[in-house]
């Protein structure tokens, strides 16, 4: 790490526009994730992203945010080891998430949001 390299970057927006928008997004950038999302603003069916608690849970807050700015239809869960699964049994609204994700003790979660599925993605599952 004792150098500089420059890394060109781009925006989820641009990448949609280049290849179509994404069914499912994972985000894993060391609380970076914020400034991921502020390139967003079209939703994206299933989006995840970690947080590692607590030194980063105000950017897991920023990124619920935004999520739910771009589509306020979202929804929210959450795990804390993908072997045990999602740890809601429902998927919430952005507010009652802010309660349960202002609760959470262990020290790293992934956090999942999924937007109601556009048209040509429902006709892509045969809905």
């Amino acid at each position: 790490f004792g150098r500089e390299q420059s890394t060109e970057t781009t925006t989820l927006d641009k990448l949609s526009a280049m290849f179509g928008r994404p069914f499912y997004a994972k985000i894993d950038v060391e609380g970076h994730e914020p400034a991921v999302l502020r390139g967003l603003h079209q939703p994206i069916p299933y989006v995840s992203f970690e947080v590692n608690l607590p030194e980063f849970r105000q950017e897991g807050l920023e990124c619920i945010e935004r999520v739910n700015e771009i589509d306020a239809n979202t929804r929210f869960n959450y795990t804390t080891d993908c072997k045990r699964g999602l740890a809601l049994e429902e998927w919430v609204d952005r507010s009652d998430f802010v309660a349960v994700f202002s609760q959470i003790t262990e020290p790293s979660v992934e956090v999942f949001s999924a937007t109601p599925l556009s048209a040509d993605h429902k006709a892509l599952q045969g809905e």
